[in-house]
């Protein structure tokens, strides 16, 4: 799985389109694109993304991180095949809408945008 890959699931009920916005080499966070969305942070115009059938939310709040185990699992297993990759540009929108969604998991937040590690102590005189 690679930055910006799109897949559909074998397991899904519906044929949502699923993404990678962030790969490490032990770490992927995925997410998904759906019609019907309460939370308006993101949508993906055709133009952006033109695989989609319409334009799309994305589902913060369906987000999974997964590690090397999963990733392997998933790509030998889960994923009924790949699709179009996703623009640079779309990836950035999204991953910048991951951490503004007020749905988006805590943990894909801390992956996405780590918390600022705290300055070292200033040296009085």
């Amino acid at each position: 799985m690679n930055l910006g890959s799109t897949f559909l699931l074998k397991t899904a009920i519906e044929k949502h389109i699923w993404f990678a916005i962030h790969v490490q080499k032990d770490l992927a966070v995925i997410l998904n694109f759906t019609t019907y969305n309460p939370d308006p942070t993101c949508t993906i115009t055709r133009q952006e993304y033109p695989t989609l059938h319409h334009d799309s939310s994305v589902a913060y709040q369906h987000g999974k991180l997964l590690n090397k185990k999963q990733i392997e699992i998933l790509e030998k297993h889960g994923i009924l095949r790949f699709l179009n990759p996703l623009p640079k540009s779309v990836i950035k929108k999204i991953q910048q809408g991951a951490i503004a969604s007020q749905f988006t998991p805590e943990k894909i937040k801390n992956v996405l945008a780590p918390p600022p590690k705290k300055a070292p102590p200033s040296k009085s005189n």
